[in-house]
């Protein structure tokens, strides 16, 4: 049986081993993170020309096992009382991969959640090149479909009223 500093050291290595993948994968998803929510900014720029959204960026802490500790972006949308906030769930998530008829579940690239607070989206990250591809799934329905405007729109509309 190891003592708690055997464990401890045993850690050590492996952070320290691990640190540069680990550094690698943040930063890719960050980066992800944020072309996303510039492109949903976009998209609600295009759609509100009365200008009655308020919508501004924060930052929230994540901690993933083989990611690490890291600061990312969420997105707020506010219209009067309701509020929808985009927050960035995980880099190593399952989710679906294909929105072809079933759905499948396997490998994804990470997982932003578009909620009311009780109403949920999931946005899935299925490809990464040559550039990002997103899913976007109901929460109550789990159908799939492309993350475009149309479906933006749609889930948007929906997390509002």
């Amino acid at each position: 049986m190891s003592t708690l500093q055997d464990f401890l050291k045993q850690r050590a290595d492996h952070i320290r081993d691990t640190l540069p993948e680990r550094l690698r994968i943040q930063n890719e998803w960050i980066q992800a993170v944020e072309r996303l929510i510039n492109q949903l900014k976009e998209w609600l720029t295009a759609s509100d020309p009365q200008h009655i959204l308020e919508f501004f960026e924060d930052t929230v802490q994540r901690r993933e096992s083989d990611v690490g500790v890291y600061l990312v972006k969420r997105l707020v949308i506010r219209l009067e009382a309701q509020e929808v906030q985009v927050v960035p769930i995980a880099r190593n998530v399952i989710g679906p991969v294909t929105t072809s008829g079933a759905t499948h579940t396997g490998r994804s690239y990470g997982r932003v959640d578009m909620t009311n607070g009780v109403n949920k989206f999931l946005l899935f990250r299925t490809q990464v090149e040559p550039s990002d591809r997103w899913i976007i799934v109901s929460d109550d329905t789990y159908v799939a479909r492309d993350l475009d405007r149309a479906s933006f729109d749609a889930a948007m509309q929906s997390l509002l009223q």
